[in-house]
């Protein structure tokens, strides 16, 4: 590539990476401000009698506030737990027809088998009624029924009465349906703060889901209006729901009192992202174990999992579940224990128990995106460059000599050898003009797409996460063949592995840069929060490594053609399907490692190991890197000067491995990016330390072994 051409592109790339630079300091700042957590124990504990009995004043809640616990996942109360505590009666008809012929009821004959076969909820408490009825309406608005004071006997005279189905009876009876009212105003008094849990009935065809969400929104609109409450995120824990959240009189009530969303960690709840943007972003990150892998845990595991859950991925609300039903750690001062154990681990990690406000809006400003979306165009134009122009003859340079004064044939041979050159230099300045012109255009044209309105044809959306996604695989190769390549090269010079070492840091901080440029194009709120996510992440794994392979088959200067001719050409052998074997078992493993839900699970000696390195240095680097990548990269530079056949393919192979690894860290993007760039320094650092001695060793062996071959040649002669 021309030397001008190629300083102009290092200018705009630097441009791009210091405002990448910029803009992680930015949100380094926005989430540094963010320390506060949330521990919300769940409300069923607390109206245990060991725990209080969801009286106010108890000794117990003053125990769990002083052990860290800050707010109250509210569950609500089903009718059979209402039955429990004695506030409801809940009758069918055929038991009614038995106190009737007992002569219990007040009012026996032929009236009582007029009543529809069904259930027959009977309560004294006028306020309960309302609710009972502000929380059936709009799941059975056109099947409930009041009979009112027409069902009445001894000990239920001045009752309220409604009636349900028989086949509704199944669905409701354990639907936790009733916001505990009166606890919510005494917890709330004791400075908890209200957390209500909406779960999604397992009971319920998903398009009922929208009205039991608004007969809670209705509950919970009426209780802010009428008592004063400390009201945390509105949660939705269920696993996965298939219906749209709240969008209808739910989602106006959302809207109108200013709520904010808990959005619990993998959850799979279609619409929840929908219902986040209506809400401004109010939301905070939420991490649940549910009760049952609660008791798989124990204690550490749990903390441990917690608290990475809020330094990795911004979580700042926990919901403590119960332990399993006779575990001795559900017991209160165990469990008192456990809360007081989480509370110092997070202030012992920096983070400060209690109420947060929801995550702070950022948002990249158009500029910014033009300016990275042009970054990404010219790191684009410089591969392109490097692969179009390696090896070429420069302009100009077959300018020089002279003909043959002697006019001999050879002479003449000569003298059409230099025309042939000087045309083939004007061909390459015309190609070089050409190249120019085209990427300056899409230079331009990268830098013009956000500033435009381009319809529902090109969203910005989608033109970030294409932005995006060609970053991911441009980035590394360009490390590789920029710094990387060319030091491999000098492997029969003076301090070589000086200049190995200093290229794997020019490269590292090179792709580095451009993870930079990419987390700023999907900066904004949606993204930190996991609402919108990169999307390319397996592409962006082996992108990479495709471009590379285009790379080593340019380098043999047969033309890709040929490359292809020759290889479909290629008379196979046993040894070529062994290592084409291992190839795609190392690239399946690669592949369906990744993720939080690995298809291959991780074994659990690794398992260890990560928990380890995150205690030890908080931002764990991946193995890919530390251990395999850089490290291999090294070992493989140091067999280079040897003549080992395949070092140098497999030497760029493991040096893009973890080029890419590191790329991707910083697509995840709800993860601080503190974390992203301390993890990036851990795993360069131990990386290159690991691979220097393996490098050291390597180049020891290697040098006895030609030292003992040199030997051998010396005694054959």
């Amino acid at each position: 590539m021309p030397t001008a051409l190629r300083r102009f592109f290092s200018l705009l790339l630097a441009i791009a990476v210091a405002a990448g630079a910029w803009t992680a300091y930015q949100r380094y700042s926005t989430e540094k401000m963010s320390r506060q957590v949330e521990i919300a124990i769940d409300s069923r504990l607390l109206l245990r009698e060991d725990f209080g009995g969801g009286k106010p004043g108890t000794q117990q809640l003053l125990d769990l506030k002083e052990a860290g616990c800050t707010a109250v996942a509210v569950n609500p109360l089903t009718l059979a737990e209402l039955e429990r505590k004695g506030r409801v009666t809940l009758l069918d008809t055929a038991e009614l027809r038995h106190l009737q012929a007992l002569d219990v009821l007040e009012r026996p004959g032929e009236e009582l088998k007029e009543f529809p076969q069904g259930l027959y909820i009977i309560t004294g408490e006028q306020e309960l009624y309302e609710k009972l009825h502000l929380g059936l309406s709009p799941l059975l608005r056109d099947v409930l029924y009041f009979p009112g004071k027409s069902v009445q006997g001894s000990g239920l005279a001045e009752s309220h009465t409604l009636f349900i189905p028989e086949r509704y009876i199944l669905a409701v009876k354990e639907l936790p349906l009733i916001l505990p009212r009166e606890q919510m105003i005494s917890w709330s008094s004791e400075g908890f703060k209200m957390i209500p849990l909406f779960n999604v009935p397992s009971r319920f065809p998903p398009a009922l889901n929208e009205k039991y969400w608004e007969a809670l929104s209705l509950q919970l609109q009426e209780i802010l209006r009428s008592a004063k409450i400390t009201l945390g995120p509105v949660a939705f824990p269920s696993a996965a729901f298939t219906y749209p959240a709240p969008q209808s009189t739910a989602g106006e009530i959302f809207r109108a009192e200013e709520l904010s969303l808990g959005l619990v960690e993998f959850t799979q709840g279609k619409g929840l992202n929908e219902l986040a943007a209506a809400l401004d972003y109010r939301v905070l990150r939420t991490h649940q174990i549910f009760t049952a892998e609660l008791g798989q845990l124990g204690e550490g595991r749990s903390i441990e999992r917690f608290l990475r859950a809020v330094q990795e991925r911004n979580v700042r609300v926990l919901l403590l579940y119960p332990f399993p039903e006779l575990d001795p750690r559900g017991e209160f001062d165990a469990y008192r224990g456990f809360v007081n154990k989480l509370g110092s681990a997070l202030q012992e990690a920096g983070f400060i128990p209690g109420g947060e406000l929801p995550f702070l809006p950022l948002s990249i400003p158009t500029a910014l995106q033009s300016l990275f979306s042009a970054g990404v165009a010219v790191a684009a134009a410089f591969l392109a460059g490097m692969l179009l122009f390696k090896g070429k003859i420069p302009a100009g340079k077959a300018e020089k000599g002279a003909g043959n004064p002697e006019g001999n044939e050879t002479g003449y041979k000569e003298e059409i050898t230099l025309k042939d050159r000087r045309r083939r230099a004007r061909l390459e300045l015309q190609k070089e003009r050409l190249f120019l012109g085209i990427s300056i255009t899409l230079i331009l044209a990268a830098f013009a797409f956000p500033l435009l309105d381009l319809g529902p044809l090109l969203t910005p959306g989608f033109f970030q996460k294409g932005t995006a996604l060609l970053a991911s695989l441009v980035f590394p190769v360009l490390g590789i063949i920029l710094f990387l390549e060319p030091a491999l090269h000098k492997s029969q010079s003076r301090g070589y592995w000086k200049e190995v070492a200093k290229s794997f840091l020019f490269a590292t901080l090179l792709t580095t840069g451009g993870a930079l440029i990419a987390s700023g194009i999907l900066g904004d709120t949606a993204y930190l929060l996991k609402i919108d996510y990169f999307q390319g992440v397996k592409l962006s794994q082996v992108g990479p490594f495709l471009l590379l392979g285009l790379l080593i088959l340019l380098q043999k200067g047969q033309g890709l053609k040929k490359e292809v001719r020759s290889l479909l050409e290629l008379q196979i052998k046993v040894k070529h399907l062994l290592v084409l074997f291992l190839a795609g078992g190392a690239l399946l493993v690669y592949l369906i490692r990744g993720g939080n839900f690995p298809v291959l699970p991780v074994s659990q000696w690794e398992l260890g190991l990560r928990r380890h390195l995150e205690v030890l240095l908080v931002a764990r680097p991946r193995f890919k890197e530390f251990l395999i990548g850089h490290p291999g990269f090294f070992l493989m530079a140091a067999l280079l000067p040897a003549g080992i056949r395949g070092a140098k393919t497999l030497a760029l192979l493991l040096a893009l491995l973890g080029q890419v690894s590191l790329f991707n860290t910083f697509m995840h993007l709800h993860r601080p990016v503190s974390l992203s760039l301390l993890g990036t320094v851990y795993g360069a650092g131990l990386g290159m330390l690991f691979g220097l001695i393996l490098y050291l060793l390597a180049a020891q062996a290697a040098s006895s072994d030609l030292r003992v071959t040199k030997m051998d040649e010396n005694n054959r002669v």
